[in-house]
Parts: C-alpha cells; structure tokens; sequence
C-alpha cells in the first residue's frame, strides 16, 4: 500500500469520516491497494454515516450499480443516500435525483454509469462531480435526451393521474437539474437544457415549465 493508503487506513480506523471516504476511493480504484468493491462500500458507508456527503455519494453509487459493485443493487437505498448528499449541496447527487425523478428510476428500474467521486471537502471530485452523465450510455443519448423523452407520457399520457404524476417528476427532475446546474454540474446543465428544449417543443406558449 502507497504511504497515503497507509495514512488514510489509519486515520479511517480512528473514525475519520473523510479518510475513510478516501480510503474507500482508493479500493474502488484500485489505487496503491488491490481493487476491492467491498472494501470500498464498506469505508464509504461508515464515512457516509457520519455525514460525509462524497461519501454518501459514492455509497448511492455503488447501491445504483449493485452487482460487481460491492454491494447489492438497492435503488431506494441508494435515493436515500443521494438526498443525503444533495441536502448537502453535493451537486453529483443532485444530478443523479433529477435522472431517477425524471425516468422513474428511484426504487424502479435502470442502469447506471456513474463514478465514484473523490472526497475533498465532502464534493465529489474536484473539477466535477460524477453523477450521471450526459452521454453515459454512448454516442449522443443521455439523462437529457432519456428525460426529455420521458416528457412524451407527460404530453399523452393514458390517463388523467398518469399525466399528473408525470408532470410533477419532470418537474422534480427540473428542479434537481437546475440547483445542480447552480453549483457547476456541467452535466446537470446539459441534461435541464435538454429536458427544457423538448418540453417547450411539446408545450410552445404555456406556461408549463
């Protein structure tokens, strides 16, 4: 293990909830010790218990991922610890609230591409937090455009309830996207102009954004 390793296990075992978020970093990456995804959620959510928002973060990452993570798939666990996060002004969290407001993914269906984060001050990492990105999947799709489709079912919905709840997701989705957008989400930005172009497309004159 790299001197920071050693440095960060000791102080994690000590309770200190960022190099345990630190540590986890380095198991997820494999960086100075062998990968270990495990290991990682392990450090993440004793970090992450302590309020440490990066790590409560990652924690949501790994339960949204699940199989080969380290940790089960649990997408209603992982929503919790991004509202965690995100109530913290974790802007990766926020990104990832308006995906699973925007496609019905909290506590229902999904994939997901997002990275772990690392753990200065509590953010994800420095120059921009991972959360889901605008492209994740390949090519030009993305939270944006799987979104901005989603806006469809608010437009023809089959039913008056359905049109109601789909309008007040995408408005959720909205709401996410901008405060993440606020705290430099690039990605949080690309995914609410998206979503903003589409639903102006379908809904030209009104007022419904």
């Amino acid at each position: 293990m790299l001197a920071s390793g050693i440095r960060y296990r000791k102080a994690a075992r000590q309770g200190h909830a960022k190099a345990q978020c630190h540590l986890g970093v380095l198991y997820s990456t494999g960086t100075g010790v062998e990968m270990d995804l495990a290991a990682a959620a392990k450090w993440y959510r004793r970090a992450a218990e302590q309020g440490h928002a990066g790590a409560q973060f990652n924690l949501g990452n790994r339960l949204d991922q699940g199989f080969g993570s380290g940790v089960g798939r649990d997408l209603v666990e992982a929503e919790r610890w991004y509202r965690k996060a995100a109530a913290q002004g974790h802007a990766g969290a926020m990104n990832s609230l308006g995906y699973y407001a925007a496609t019905g993914r909290g506590g229902k269906a999904g994939g997901g591409d997002a990275g772990d984060g690392a753990c200065e001050s509590g953010d994800g990492d420095g120059a921009h937090n991972h959360g889901y990105r605008s492209g994740a999947s390949g090519g030009a799709g993305g939270d944006g455009d799987r979104a901005a489709a989603a806006a469809s079912a608010a437009a023809a919905p089959t039913t008056k309830t359905a049109k109601k709840k789909n309008k007040k997701d995408l408005e959720e989705a909205l709401r996410w996207w901008a405060l993440a957008a606020a705290a430099g989400d690039k990605d949080a930005a690309a995914n609410l102009a998206k979503l903003e172009a589409r639903l102006q497309r379908q809904h030209p004159g009104s007022d419904w954004l």
